[in-house]
C-alpha cells in the first residue's frame, strides 16, 4: 500500500507490486484483497481518483491534464471511474 500511495501515477502492474512485496502474484493478490477489501487494481484506481478530486478542487489545470497526471491514460475511462466513485462528472466536482 505504501508503494502504491507513493507511485500511484506510474503504471502499477500486479507483477511489480508482487515483486515489491516479495510475494508471488497469486499470494500478493490474495493477501492484498484480504487486508484492504479490494483488489490491487481497484486500490490504485481509487488512489488516483482521490488525487484527481483533490487537484480538481485546488487547481486550474484542465481535467485531461489532471487525469494524465494521476495516471489515467484514457479520458473516457477516467470520466467513467470518476462518475462511478463520486456520483458526478469531474467538471461538476470542480464547480462544487
Amino acid at each position: 500500500m505504501r508503494y502504491i500511495n507513493a507511485y500511484f501515477a506510474e503504471p502499477c502492474p500486479l507483477d511489480t507490486l508482487a515483486a515489491v512485496a516479495k510475494m508471488t502474484r497469486f499470494r500478493f493478490a490474495k493477501r492484498f484483497r484480504a487486508v484492504t477489501g479490494e483488489t490491487a487494481n481497484q486500490y490504485v484506481i481509487n488512489r488516483r481518483l482521490s488525487a484527481a478530486a483533490t487537484r480538481l478542487a485546488s487547481s486550474h489545470a484542465s481535467i485531461a491534464e489532471i487525469a494524465f497526471e494521476v495516471g489515467f491514460n484514457d479520458i473516457s475511462h477516467f470520466d467513467a471511474c470518476f462518475r462511478s466513485a463520486f456520483g458526478c462528472a469531474p467538471s461538476i466536482w470542480r464547480r462544487g
